[in-house]
């Protein structure tokens, strides 16, 4: 037992409460006397100090909701006053609105940190269904009975990807609408047509992975976009794999069946893409190290000229070079470079 516990205080002053309080917000329910100090002082604590209070005035209660909307369940006799603070803190607090009405419900259905008040609404009116589905959250929609299209509409304008999901029969202008400002909506979107998923992958490559039936043109158009998309390409052909890493070298990482060609074009895109390559030529090395010369770090099987390229193209490389005898015509090189540059400059 606490050195502040009030259980056997025979003597309770108001400081010997407070500090008993101060320490452990669960004494207030020892408190022979309680005092709105003491109370508000419990509240501060933990919104939960609300269920101890023996005479619940409107000024705690009001205090109470507005540290932590939860407190409003414990609240005895709820006036309109108390229910707004509460929802407009939290929307969801709605759930322990004793007697709701159109004004509180609006309160709720408006509050910015809301998810699914509209759950919680015991009479749906036409009003505050409009209100839920306006305001922040598609999600509203699936809680509305009658899916009328100035519902469907304003839920699109609001949230637009996930709004397909509760749209019950989905339209051409819904789906395209939708889609051109959010690709990713594609995954909601049941009756898919080619029109729809082209504008998606415009929209947004990685939608890519959302689509049901890929085709040629389809696949086109995302990896065009960006070239990691090849990763969600389910058949690939040589043309889509040669644009994906034409656009993104790392892509290669995702190509099935690598061509010496397709190698070729990834490494001169992006050095680094090489250790990706599964079957490595000196041609693909000396294009990786050209293009950054740290790829020498994913050379298997170096060579003098592979490691002076490297050098060439970043002196940083150095530190990747295996063989000492290369290490030191690198170094050779280096000196004699920064030998030709002094020249330059004291010409």
């Amino acid at each position: 037992m606490s050195q502040y516990s009030l259980s056997n205080v025979s003597n309770q002053t108001e400081e010997i409460c407070l500090k008993a309080i101060d320490y452990d917000w669960r004494e207030l329910k020892n408190v022979k006397n309680q005092t709105n100090k003491m109370c508000l002082l419990a509240i501060k604590h933990h919104w939960r100090a609300i269920q101890y209070v023996n005479n619940q005035t409107e000024e705690i209660c009001l205090e109470a909701v507005r540290y932590d909307w939860r407190a409003l369940q414990y609240v005895e006799k709820q006036t309109t006053a108390i229910c707004l603070e509460a929802v407009s803190n939290y929307g969801e607090a709605l759930q322990f609105v004793k007697k709701q009405t159109q004004l509180i419900c609006l309160h709720a259905l408006r509050e910015q940190n809301r998810r699914t008040s509209l759950y919680f609404v015991e009479k749906r009116t036409h009003k505050l269904c409009l209100e839920a589905i306006k305001n922040i959250d598609s999600e509203e929609l699936s809680y509305v009975k009658s899916k009328i299209k100035k519902y469907c509409l304003e839920s699109i304008k609001q949230d637009e990807r996930r709004s397909l999901f509760f749209i019950e029969r989905e339209t051409r202008q819904y789906c395209l609408k939708t889609v051109k400002r959010d690709g990713r909506a594609l995954e909601y979107i049941h009756n898919q047509t080619i029109e729809i998923c082209l504008e998606a992958v415009k929209e947004n490559s990685d939608a890519l992975k959302y689509v049901k039936n890929q085709t040629k043109d389809i696949c086109l158009e995302a990896v065009k976009k960006y070239g990691l998309s090849l990763d969600y390409v389910k058949e690939q052909t040589p043309i889509l794999c040669l644009i994906a890493v034409k656009e993104n070298g790392y892509a290669l990482r995702y190509v099935k069946n690598q061509t010496y060609e397709i190698c070729l074009e990834a490494v001169r895109r992006n050095g680094l893409a090489l250790q990706s390559v599964k079957e490595q030529t000196i041609e693909i090395c000396l294009e990786a190290v050209k293009q950054n010369g740290i790829a020498l770090a994913y050379v298997i099987e170096q060579t003098t000229e592979i490691c002076l390229e490297a050098v060439k193209e970043n002196s940083d490389a150095l530190k990747y070079v295996k063989d000492k005898s290369d290490i030191l015509t690198a170094k050779n090189y280096l000196v004699l470079k920064i030998e030709q540059q002094k020249v330059v400059t004291y010409q």
